[in-house]
């Protein structure tokens, strides 16, 4: 007998008719069909190479190794720990004449061990278990470009022996979650991570397939792409908006300095890009004429306002009635951080509740990029363009996504004057962004701070009102470390920004927040420099205290092969502090290094 699937390009499976499995398996081709849709995209645009080998772990009947045997012309490796599994897909290997499916009767793991194969190693059916790692180093698997797992909740053990094969190969990798999330795993390594948006029949309603896949092969539009898929929308680009202001204050303001803003606006009027822009007439006139030039008129929304017609203008008046009684923030610049300036840069998310509210290009996702912030990176201009372009058509994100250049704590926040009283730059707001509902969110719980900060008598920028928000509600961000000109940067560049900021989350105790940076730098540095060193001493610490005593030792141990590799650094270091807090694991730094 033979099986369609039609969802898997259309391939023929041939099956033998009264097996045991053989009704289960005609049925296959009609399950998880959006997961098998999504797999053809992948192979379709590379982003899967189908001249690479595949593993199928967990392969069960086959119904996924056979189909992909067709679809690609490498090996698949169909890995199963059930003699009877194992034995039937040799049968439909042979019936269908394949020469590309290696099948592997092993019960995976992270090493050896003996369990049984639902995870329980104190009952009664009892397997050895070996790791991916370990077949890897034994030549059994190589050049693996995709990894499938379906493991019964041992998905997490699966990937702790993995880890070498899949930092070393870097393969796209599916997973099903049953138990332990693994998601920060890959995010940590430079993935970017999916829902297939897809109940799994006869599972629980939160069980979901994921897939990660390397963060360098979503070139371009890619990552939407690959968003919208896994939504089940196609393999479309993501519908975003970009929203802008801009209003000249050296027009408004003696002895403002005039930016040329305006010639600096070129790089961001000429991407393609769904824009929403807010700016004075004059300015409007010109970046209509602008888009028009370069055929973006269909992508183009601008409406033309006067600053002094911005809801939030009615507070020019409060504003410097509170500057001349003294309430001023410490570290202000007076001739810069003027009224108006506050106003413009809050005024930042009414544009935004107007492009939502509005909505011309049926967006589900909104960016907000200041009108000049290509100033930030001077003779970069196509690679950030390059960057901007990616960021924008990138996933929607149900998190508001920042920079931040410094952590703010709840303790912080005890004192709302004194915290006023400052000026606090701790997160960039030149870009920001998030789909429209979680920016809908950030809106209103902005201006809740802006009416509390405002009540207080102690206006300050929207970057310590952001800040506020932030610290208030972390769990709906997902946050970069880094200033101003890392924005669109996989790292930062200033590597003493990041230790600035890992020392005062310690100050505060904030160990997730160091671990995070900490991540953040680990796969992003090139060459090692003694801020880089405390950074991940520091981390190291962090690391202890909340209880990842494999994650400390692990940078411990990176520590000293830094050393080893760079011992002119040695001079640059407190030998001794290092190696007290090496002492957590019993090692020190070696005398010959």
């Amino acid at each position: 007998m033979e099986v369609s699937f039609p969802h898997d390009d259309g391939v023929i499976i041939k099956v033998t008719a009264g097996h045991k499995f053989a009704g289960v398996f005609t049925k296959r081709c009609q399950h998880e069909v959006l997961f098998r849709k999504i797999h053809q995209v992948l192979f379709a645009h590379g982003i899967i190479d189908t001249s690479k080998n595949i593993i199928d772990l967990g392969a069960w009947i086959g119904d996924n190794s056979l189909p992909w045997a067709k679809n690609i012309d490498g090996t698949v490796y169909a890995i199963d720990p059930s003699a009877d599994n194992c034995e039937f897909i040799s049968e439909l290997v042979k019936l269908n004449d394949l020469d590309n499916v290696v099948i592997i009767q092993k019960a995976i793991s992270e090493g050896d061990r003996v369990l049984s194969t639902n995870g329980d190693e104190t009952a009664s059916t009892k397997v050895e278990s070996t790791s991916l790692d370990q077949l890897f180093a034994e030549k059994v698997i190589k050049d693996i470009d995709y990894i499938h797992l379906d493991v019964e909740g041992m998905e997490h053990l699966v990937i702790r022996g993995s880890q070498k094969l899949i930092e070393s190969l870097r393969p796209v990798v599916t997973y099903e979650v049953h138990i332990e999330d693994i998601r920060s795993y890959f995010v940590n390594h430079g993935y970017q991570v999916y829902m297939i948006n897809e109940v799994l029949p006869g599972n629980r309603p939160d069980c979901r397939n994921f897939i990660a896949i390397p963060s360098e092969r979503l070139t371009g539009d890619l990552s939407g792409r690959v968003y919208n898929l896994t939504m089940g929308n196609g393999f479309k680009p993501i519908s975003s908006t970009v929203v802008s202001i801009y209003f000249d204050l050296s027009k408004r303001e003696l002895g403002r300095e005039s930016r040329n803003y305006l010639q600096l606006s070129e790089h961001l009027l000429k991407l393609p890009i769904n824009l929403f822009l807010l700016a004075d007439p004059e300015v409007a006139t010109i970046a209509w004429k602008k888009r028009k030039s370069y055929g973006l008129l269909d992508h183009t929304y601008i409406i033309p306002i006067h600053l002094e017609k911005l809801p939030y203008y009615r507070y020019r008046e409060d504003i410097e009635r509170y500057f001349a009684a003294g309430c001023v923030p410490h570290g202000l610049n007076r001739l810069t951080d003027t009224a108006l300036y506050f106003i413009v840069g809050w005024s930042k998310f009414w544009a935004i509740q107007q492009a939502i509210s509005l909505n011309p290009f049926d967006s589900g996702k909104f960016v907000w990029v200041d009108y000049g912030i290509f100033h930030l990176w001077p003779g970069k201009e196509k690679i950030k363009q390059d960057a901007l372009i990616s960021a924008i058509n990138s996933e929607i994100s149900d998190k508001i996504s920042v920079t931040i250049i410094n952590e703010t704590s709840i303790q912080e926040l005890n004192d709302m004057e004194v915290f006023y009283a400052h000026r606090r730059c701790k997160i960039v707001s030149g870009y920001f962004s998030g789909s429209k509902d979680i920016m809908q969110w950030f809106i209103d719980q902005f201006d809740i701070e802006l009416q509390a900060c405002m009540k207080l008598k102690r206006p300050n920028l929207e970057e310590a009102i952001m800040s506020v928000v932030y610290a208030k509600n972390k769990s709906n961000f997902k946050s970069h470390y880094g200033d101003y000109s890392d924005l669109l940067s996989t790292d930062c560049s200033k590597t003493g920004i990041l230790l600035k900021a890992v020392r005062h989350c310690r100050h505060f105790k904030l160990w997730d927040s160091i671990i995070d940076i900490y991540h953040q730098t680990s796969k992003s540095y090139t060459i090692p420099t003694s801020d880089i060193l405390y950074l991940f001493d520091e981390s190291l610490i962090a690391a202890w205290y909340i209880g990842k005593r494999e994650l400390s030792k692990n940078i411990a141990m990176q520590i000293i092969e830094i050393l080893s590799q760079s011992p002119e650094l040695k001079s640059t270091l407190n030998i001794d502090h290092f190696n007290r807090n090496l002492k957590f694991h019993d090692l020190s730094i070696p005398n010959d290094v």
